[in-house]
C-alpha cells in the first residue's frame, strides 16, 4: 500500500445544503471551502457572507482507512463480517 497524506475535510451545512472540501491541510480545507462558498453565492444568490458562516465550518482529518458518519469519525471495527454491510 502507498502512504497517503492525510487529507482535510472542511465540512459546512446549511439548511439546504452540505458542503465539503479538501485540503493539505485545515488552512487548506477553510480557503477551498472559502471559494465554494463564494461560488455559491453567485450562483444561487445567498445572502449569508462568509464571515457569517466561517465559524460554523468544521474540519476533519481523513487519511486512509478512516470513514466519516455525518462528519464524525466512526470507530470502525477490524475484521468483524457484516452480511447487512456486504449488500
Amino acid at each position: 500500500m502507498i502512504a497517503a497524506d492525510p487529507l482535510h475535510i472542511a465540512m459546512l451545512s446549511t439548511r439546504h445544503f452540505h458542503f465539503m472540501a479538501g485540503g493539505s491541510s485545515e488552512e487548506h480545507a477553510r480557503e477551498t471551502m472559502r471559494l465554494a462558498w463564494a461560488a455559491h453565492v453567485v450562483e444561487t444568490g445567498a445572502t449569508y457572507t462568509w464571515a457569517d458562516i466561517a465559524d460554523d465550518v468544521n474540519v476533519e482529518v481523513l487519511g486512509p482507512g478512516v470513514a466519516l458518519r455525518d462528519g464524525w469519525q466512526m470507530a470502525l471495527a477490524k475484521g468483524i463480517a457484516s452480511p447487512a454491510a456486504d449488500q
